[in-house]
C-alpha cells in the first residue's frame, strides 16, 4: 500500500529505470543528487519489494562532474547500466557499468563505450542473450547532425566493434532515438527516427 521505499537519500533522486534482474529480483537504476554533483546508483528488490543492497542504493559511477540519464538492462543475475557521462569535458560522452550475479559493480567508476569527439547522447542497451550487451546511441562526430552508432561488450568484458563504436546510419539529416533489442541469436535489431529525405520523420 503506497508503494516501497527504495532510497530517500539527501538530496534529488530522479528518471529511475528498472529491469528484471534475475527471478523474482528486480534493479533500478536513477539518477541521484546526494553528493552535491549528478551521480547513477541502482538498489536491487527482492519478491516483496526489499533492497537487497545498502540502504539507499549503491553507486554505480560517482564523480564531480555530470552522470546522467542511466537506463538499465538485466538477464540472468548480469545487469548492464548506461548512461552520458561529462568527465573528459562539457560534452558527453558513454560510459556502461557492469553488475554481476553477485550484484556488485565489476567496471570501477565506469567502462568506456564512447570518447569521440563532440557530443554522445541518448544511450540505450540490450542484452545479447550470452552474456553481453549492445548498446546504442545519437552521435554528432561527423556533423551537428545526429548519427547512429553501436557497441557490443561481451560477456568477459571485451568491446567487439569498432573502438568508439560502430556506424550504424550516417544518412542525411538528422538520425534519433535509436533503440535496440536482442534478435534471439546473439545479435542485434536497432531502430530509429529519420529524416533523410528532408522532411517528415519516418523510421528505419
Amino acid at each position: 500500500s503506497g508503494g516501497k521505499l527504495v532510497c530517500d537519500a539527501s538530496g534529488d533522486q530522479t528518471s529511475p529505470r528498472v529491469s528484471q534482474y534475475d527471478g523474482d529480483k528486480t534493479i533500478i537504476t536513477w539518477e541521484d543528487g546526494r553528493n552535491g554533483n549528478t551521480d547513477a546508483y541502482y538498489q536491487i528488490l527482492d519478491g516483496s519489494g526489499n533492497g537487497t543492497l545498502t540502504a539507499d542504493g549503491v553507486s554505480a559511477c560517482t564523480g564531480e562532474w555530470e552522470i546522467i540519464k542511466p537506463r538499465v538492462k538485466a538477464e540472468n543475475a548480469v545487469a548492464y547500466i548506461v548512461w552520458e557521462d561529462r568527465r573528459n569535458g562539457w560534452t558527453s560522452d558513454i560510459y556502461a557499468q557492469k553488475i554481476n550475479s553477485s550484484e556488485s559493480t565489476v567496471w570501477g567508476n565506469g567502462k568506456e563505450i564512447c570518447i569521440s569527439e563532440e557530443s554522445q547522447t541518448e544511450p540505450r542497451l540490450t542484452t545479447d542473450g550470452s552474456g553481453g550487451v549492445y548498446f546504442v546511441w545519437e552521435d554528432k562526430r561527423n556533423s551537428d547532425k545526429n548519427d547512429i552508432y553501436a557497441q557490443h561488450v561481451d560477456s568477459g568484458g571485451s568491446i567487439t566493434l569498432d573502438n568508439n563504436g560502430e556506424l550504424i546510419c550516417d544518412a542525411e539529416n538528422l538520425q534519433f532515438n535509436p533503440l535496440v533489442r536482442n534478435d534471439g541469436n546473439g545479435g542485434a535489431l536497432i531502430v530509429w527516427g529519420d529524416q533523410r529525405t528532408g522532411g517528415s520523420y519516418g523510421m528505419y
